[in-house]
């Protein structure tokens, strides 16, 4: 199987998470890096991402937020 690059309209559609979502995960080592393909573009690699999407919500941990102040 060639492994290919998503990008973000197409990982966003298979994952069903926000970028903001992806991003905490990534930060917290629970989800796949997003690889530079170009100076302006990035990816993730469609092995990877399947690899975490057959873990399951098992392999996810609570990402801690800080709450919002509305004033």
């Amino acid at each position: 199987m060639t492994d290919r690059f998503l990008r973000e309209r197409e990982l966003r559609a298979m994952t069903g998470l926000s970028r903001t979502t992806r991003w905490r995960l990534e930060r917290a080592g629970q989800f796949p890096r997003k690889r530079r393909i170009s100076p302006g573009a990035v990816g993730w690699l469609e092995s990877e991402v399947l690899a975490w999407m057959d873990q399951g919500i098992d392999g996810v941990q609570t990402v801690h937020v800080r709450p919002r102040l509305v004033a």
